[in-house]
């Protein structure tokens, strides 16, 4: 009861204090309700004094219940903008679930009602993490196993050779049908995402030689690139002067232009979205300029080719991607014979089909099952533990609003029509962050969470080409300290987030400080803090919703402030200064 009296306290004061006319100005049933307002400041009064007054917090519950507001124009329109709701809770320590430490697990958390992908993708580069429609940020001072959120550029992965060998695993088992042997479950397993570590030094050595090779030769290619722009936009091609000018200021296309390694086109290894960057730049342009034209990446990718051309770089271009013949790779050798064989057991006739689909989240009983016998087998869950609502709560629920391709996604696995394995994902603006994998017990020989991580590694590549700004993979959070969670560390190379200024650091990097310290400051850098007057002040903004209004913190009663003061500042600071700006509080 006593949340609730609360809860009526921020309502009825935020509301009498907003509609600030005088006693002519109020309508017959305004002035009805007058009669009421001196006894109800009356018992706020007496709470106030004395909180445990249990008959006047009865009698100002009941008065209040009665109290119909009418919910103002602006508290509709609010509602109408709103993309993001939710209720921040406080910090709670929990039992480890990797070390098993009781309370040696501290967190941050809050619940969501529903959540913007952008607003989503911003905490995530905070250090939070999504459960269902809870969303937690460890505490790493406080924790036993900190969490650092670990993230992969698509762009510069490099597959190993344990890798390679699960992807011809599996096209072996699906050309004849029988698995692997040793098909036991091992603690790589129980991570979700299997490790195989077996790549050999010497092919390690030589794989980073062909990716330095590679980087090399991507950044040439784009160096050309840049310098065809610059000539025809001397040589004053208009199409291509209006698609810079849609640019802004100075060279801000470089920064989004990729040339990416490409299996697809007629004549080369490299692939550049440059075309397809000027155009959406028009595009954008576009909205806010009527008269200011859209130039197809059809064209400009054609201008750029045959600058190109005519000045010996050899390219052709298709669906307005520019497309290289890349000469460094194809001077050197890179492993072709290794390649040969990959690409000969990749392309066995098949004897069984395996079929990737992938939907928005939902409840299905075969997906259930599925993840009953996972997590029975695999993590020896107690089967009456594993219901169905635990199981939409963690991994079928989710705030985020669906909006074209992004949004929560279950992928699933199926070999001749049976489904062996689910990844659950969200898709963000700038990467595919994986939530979750179970799999069938039956075919833990396959390796299947490695199999998982590799086709959604290529998801991302794929989808890159067509959605500006998406190339990153998250796997969610790295524990240094928990060995078999060190897994993650196989999808080279990878970066991890400093916990005390929000930049990316090489994992390559950190892993040999984290081997004697836990928690430190990965990168040189200014600590991200706001000053605690600018808390205050944003603080005060902070939109609140309380039952059926929406009020501002700076509105509520000393009662409401006093009880929410130090939460409230405590989630500016956990959220950053924007993000506490536009995302609505809900209390009920």
């Amino acid at each position: 009861m006593g949340l609730l009296i609360i809860c009526h306290f921020f309502h009825y004061q935020a509301h009498t204090s907003r509609k600030g006319a005088t006693r002519g100005q109020y309508t017959q049933e305004q002035r009805r309700k007058m009669s009421k307002k001196e006894r109800i400041e009356e018992l706020i009064a007496k709470l106030q004094q004395n909180p445990s007054d249990f008959e006047a917090a009865t009698e100002l519950e009941r008065i209040l219940e009665e109290f119909e507001y009418d919910e103002s124009d602006e508290d509709e329109e609010t509602l109408h903008r709103v993309t993001t709701v939710v209720t921040p809770s406080r910090e709670y320590p929990q039992k480890c679930g990797y070390c098993k430490g009781e309370g040696g697990s501290v967190s941050f958390g809050m619940s969501a009602r529903m959540m913007s992908v952008e607003d989503y993708q911003s905490l995530i580069d905070r250090g939070w993490r999504r459960s269902g429609s809870w969303l937690y940020k460890p505490n790493n001072a406080k924790s036993c196993c900190p969490a650092y959120t670990i993230r992969l550029d698509v762009h510069k992965f490099v597959a190993s050779k344990g890798h390679h060998k699960v992807k011809n695993r599996m096209n072996k088992f699906l050309s004849s049908g029988q698995l692997p042997k040793g098909n036991k479950i091992n603690e790589e397993n129980e991570a979700s995402h299997s490790v195989e570590e077996t790549l050999d030094v010497s092919e390690g050595k030589e794989e980073k030689k062909n990716e330095e090779a590679k980087n090399a030769e991507m950044n040439r290619l784009k160096s050309l690139l840049e310098e065809s722009v610059k000539r025809l936009n001397v040589s004053n091609n208009v199409e291509l002067k209006n698609a810079l000018n849609s640019c802004g200021k100075g060279d801000e296309w470089v920064e989004k232009v990729r040339v990416t390694p490409s299996s697809t086109n007629k004549i080369g290894s490299f692939s550049s979205n440059l075309a397809q960057v000027l155009e959406g730049m028009t595009r954008r342009k576009h909205k806010e300029e009527d008269e200011f034209p859209v130039v197809s990446s059809l064209s400009i990718a054609k201008f750029i080719s045959d600058d190109l051309n005519t000045n010996g770089v050899k390219n052709e271009t298709e669906r307005g991607y520019i497309n290289f013949a890349g000469e460094k790779i194809q001077k050197s050798k890179l492993k072709n014979e290794p390649q040969k064989k990959r690409r000969k057991a990749e392309n066995v006739d098949k004897k069984m089909d395996l079929n990737l689909t992938m939907s928005a989240s939902s409840f299905t009983e075969e997906e259930f099952e599925l993840y009953k016998k996972y997590q029975t087998s695999v993590h020896n869950d107690k089967p009456e533990k594993v219901t169905p609502e635990a199981y939409k709560r963690f991994l079928v629920e989710s705030p985020l609003v669906a909006e074209g391709i992004y949004g929560s996604f279950h992928q699933q696995y199926r070999i001749d029509g049976k489904l062996v394995a689910v990844g659950v994902v969200d898709v963000l603006p700038k990467c595919l962050s994986s939530v979750y994998f179970f799999y069938d017990p039956d075919f833990t020989a396959l390796d299947l969470g490695v199999y998982s991580a590799l086709n959604e590694i290529d998801w991302v590549k794929d989808k890159c080409k067509e959605v500006e700004g998406l190339h990153y993979y998250y796997l969610g959070f790295y524990i240094h300290q928990c060995k078999k969670m060190r897994y993650k560390a196989q999808y080279k190379p990878s970066d991890l987030l400093c916990p005390l200024n929000y930049t990316w650091v090489p994992l390559a990097e950190v892993t040999p400080k984290l081997d004697q310290h836990k928690y430190f400051q990965f990168s040189e850098g200014e600590v991200v803090s706001i000053p605690e007057a600018r808390v205050e002040r944003i603080r005060d903004e902070i939109p609140i919703k309380i039952q059926s209004g929406i009020y501002q913190y700076k509105q509520l009663t000393s009662v409401g402030k006093q009880m929410l003061g130090e939460h409230l500042a405590e989630y500016v600071r956990l959220v950053g200064e924007k993000l506490a700006s536009s995302i609505l509080c809900e209390f009920s």
